[in-house]
């Protein structure tokens, strides 16, 4: 639907603005975790980080986008569109 895809185009932009709006360290996780499919641990190792910080960076980036969006929704959202 038309429509569907203009919401959606709509919202993955709005989630792109947001993303930059993040430390860097928090938008690199984010990339790798949603746009790279890259799990925790292997994000570690692209990184040179413990697992358990990329499970950190990415808790308190997807708090902060949740709280830049205006919303407990941000995060699925964010799944969502990085689809």
């Amino acid at each position: 639907q038309p429509a569907d895809e203009a919401e959606r185009a709509e919202q993955r932009r709005r989630l792109l603005a947001t993303l930059a709006r993040l430390s860097p360290r928090h938008q690199e996780v984010v990339a790798l975790k949603y746009f790279g499919g890259l799990r925790n641990q292997e994000i570690a190792a692209a990184l040179g980080l413990d697992q358990r910080t990329v499970g950190a960076h990415l808790s308190r980036a997807l708090a902060e986008l949740q709280r830049l969006l205006g919303g407990p929704a941000a995060a699925s959202a964010w799944e969502a569109a990085a689809d």
